[in-house]
C-alpha cells in the first residue's frame, strides 16, 4: 500500500511529500507489518520512483488512493480503490501526523530545515511505528 501525505519545510510557499508505504508478507495476518517512507521535493513520478526502487520490497500489488502517478510507476501492478488495505496506509499517516507537529492539519506548524525533518520522520518510524 503506497499513499503521500505533504507539509512544508522552511515556508508555506515550499511544498514537500512524504511518500508512505506499508508491506504485508501475509495477507492472513495483518499485524505484521513493514513500514517505510521518503521525503520528497515532489510530487510526480521521479520522487516516487526513487522511493520504489531504493526501498519498496518487490510486491504482486500495489494499493493506493487513485492519485495518477502510481500507475505511471507501478504499470498494472497498482490497484486503486478504497478498501480495507487503504485504510491501514491511512493509519500509518494518522500516526505520522499524530508524533509531529508539523504533519498536522490545520497547523501553523512547519519543518526548518530537510534534514532534520527527515532525520525526525526517521526517529518515529523506528521509535513509534516500528515496534
Amino acid at each position: 500500500m503506497v499513499d503521500e501525505i505533504y507539509t512544508f519545510i522552511q515556508a508555506k510557499s515550499k511544498k514537500y511529500y512524504i511518500f508512505t508505504a506499508s508491506a504485508y508478507p501475509d495477507k492472513q495476518n495483518l499485524k505484521k507489518k513493514y513500514s517505510f517512507f521518503y521525503l520528497s521535493q515532489t510530487k510526480n513520478e521521479t520522487g516516487l520512483l526513487h522511493f520504489a526502487q531504493q526501498q519498496l520490497p518487490q510486491a504482486k500489488v500495489y494499493h493506493s488512493d487513485g492519485a495518477l502517478i502510481y500507475p505511471l510507476v507501478f504499470g498494472q501492478k497498482s490497484i486503486a480503490q478504497k478498501s480495507k488495505t487503504t485504510n491501514l496506509i491511512e493509519s500509518l499517516n494518522f500516526q505520522l501526523r499524530h508524533y509531529t507537529s508539523a504533519l498536522k492539519r490545520k497547523s501553523v506548524n512547519f519543518a526548518k530545515q530537510f534534514d532534520e525533518f527527515n532525520k525526525l520522520l526517521s526517529f518515529i518510524f523506528i521509535t513509534k511505528i516500528i515496534q
